[in-house]
């Protein structure tokens, strides 16, 4: 019998880790959207608490060069149940893979509801630092 050692034993259960969350996201993706960053709550016990030193860098960044939220690195993985996700295209009159194909590369606008907030999974820091920004800027 074939014994790895423990260092390539680890990497193995880290390579079959990252493999599940890679199928996870994959199967799980819907799309891109532009939503209004109200709509955004950092409420999961998984994201990082605000961290204000990385707030107020991002905050000179972004005034300095620009807070393009077009840009993938500034874009934020939310969690929706299904249910409410079919519910707002609906409401939209778009269709869910108008969010997967964006030609124009400019990803559809979603209006929600007052109140409906989207469970963000990481980004906490980038988005406070944003709102304080864009607001200064009167582009929210």
């Amino acid at each position: 019998m074939l014994r790895l050692p423990p260092e390539k034993m680890r990497q193995s259960k880290v390579d079959t880790w990252e493999r599940t969350i890679i199928n996870s996201k994959n199967s799980n993706y819907r799309g891109t959207a532009r939503v209004d960053l109200e709509a955004l709550e950092f409420s999961s016990s998984l994201v990082r608490e605000e961290n204000e030193k990385i707030i107020e860098s991002l905050k000179e960044k972004f005034k300095k060069e620009g807070c393009y939220r077009l840009e993938p690195r500034n874009h934020v993985p939310v969690i929706i149940e299904s249910s409410d996700f079919l519910s707002i295209l609906e409401l939209l009159e778009l269709d869910p893979d108008s969010l997967l194909e964006n030609p124009r590369e400019i990803p559809p606008r979603l209006k929600f509801p007052l109140g409906f907030r989207l469970s963000c999974l990481h980004g906490r820091q980038r988005v406070e630092a944003a709102k304080t920004v864009l607001q200064k800027l009167g582009d929210r």
